[in-house]
């Protein structure tokens, strides 16, 4: 082969790969805008530009079926335009393809959407089965993670099931310790937990020994007046007496 076909040939392979890529790349460009649009439009209008939308969507899956990456994040997007316009059973349908996604930032958010509606619609199961597939597959979502143990321990707590609430709000803060907001909130219903046993002193004991360590694990960090206002509402809610040790 000659020199200079060697050379064109060297050209066009990453040309190709450019364009291989871009084609779903645009493609969800141009869906994304279409549906920001519709989300804009009101009314009967923008029920007809919401389902015109999710159909853009729901071609992009079938044409790049190839690309399950592609195909799954879109689904997750037709999904949460179906939830929109109060088609919930396809909303289940397109969230439950797109769970099998093999990246699993976008299967953590299609888990959290279906499990967020069948909480809604009160089937309390199977949100929780949802939910404890997030915690077991999706380890490397951090924020996700967390949020997820935060309602298994909701719906725990609301099932009367308080020693297993606690148990989720306690690995919040023992496997998710860099992450503030979840911590504080693990915490604020470990507080509600043990104010509703009746032990208000070990409900503050609680509060002051897990404010104080978050206190110093945050010192200096962009998250510390964010966390000490927290804190204060925290505490404000727990009707802790003022003038008292707060961490």
């Amino acid at each position: 082969m000659k020199p200079i076909l060697l050379c064109w040939m060297a050209l066009i392979v990453p040309l190709v790969s450019v364009s291989a890529q871009e084609g779903p790349d645009l493609d969800m460009r141009a869906a994304r805008k279409q549906a920001a649009a519709a989300k804009a439009t009101k009314g009967e209008e923008g029920k007809i530009a919401i389902a015109a939308a999710r159909k853009v969507y729901e071609g992009i899956a079938e044409k790049h079926a190839a690309l399950p990456v592609v195909a799954c994040r879109a689904r997750l997007e037709a999904g949460r335009l179906a939830e929109r316009v109060r088609d919930m059973p396809g909303a289940e349908a397109l969230f439950s393809a797109a769970v099998q996604c093999p990246d699993t930032g976008v299967a953590a958010d299609a888990l959290g959407e279906i499990a967020a509606l069948c909480s809604r619609a009160e089937r309390k199961d199977e949100a929780e089965k949802w939910l404890k597939q997030l915690v077991e597959h999706c380890t490397e979502e951090e924020m996700d993670h967390a949020n997820a143990m935060l309602r298994l321990g909701e719906l725990a707590r609301q099932r009367s099931r308080a020693d297993e609430a606690a148990q989720w709000f306690r690995r919040i803060m023992n496997e998710h310790g860099g992450l503030w907001r979840p911590c504080v909130d693990a915490l604020e219903e470990l507080v509600e937990l043990q104010l509703n046993s009746g032990d208000r002193e070990a409900a503050r004991r609680l509060y002051d020994g897990h404010a104080l360590s978050l206190r110093a694990r945050f010192a200096g960090s962009s998250a510390e007046k964010r966390l000490d206002v927290a804190l204060g509402r925290l505490a404000a809610r727990a009707k802790f007496e003022l003038g008292a040790k707060v961490g």
